[in-house]
């Protein structure tokens, strides 16, 4: 089954890592929920969507990470500009 998002929203987070329209609004689709899988075809996107992808399991698993050290993952693995 294909599902096709009519009205999409491209989450703020995603937005910031500058990737094209069509992989941000994917990648937004599906951390709305759960059991959604895509196929990204594009190299910084799939980074983005893993990197992320795991950050957020351990986060809602209980982990507790500092807000800077999120901040060096993500600019590590090129989610994120900065120093």
């Amino acid at each position: 089954m294909v599902f096709v998002d009519s009205n999409p929203c491209v989450d703020m987070e995603v937005a910031a890592w500058d990737l094209g329209s069509g992989e941000s609004e994917v990648i937004s689709l599906c951390r709305k929920g759960e059991n959604k899988t895509a196929i990204i075809d594009d190299l910084a996107a799939r980074k983005c969507a893993s990197t992320t992808t795991e950050i957020s399991l351990l986060l809602e698993n209980g982990f507790r990470i500092a807000d800077n050290l999120i901040d060096i993952m993500l600019r590590e693995s090129g989610e994120r500009q900065g120093n």
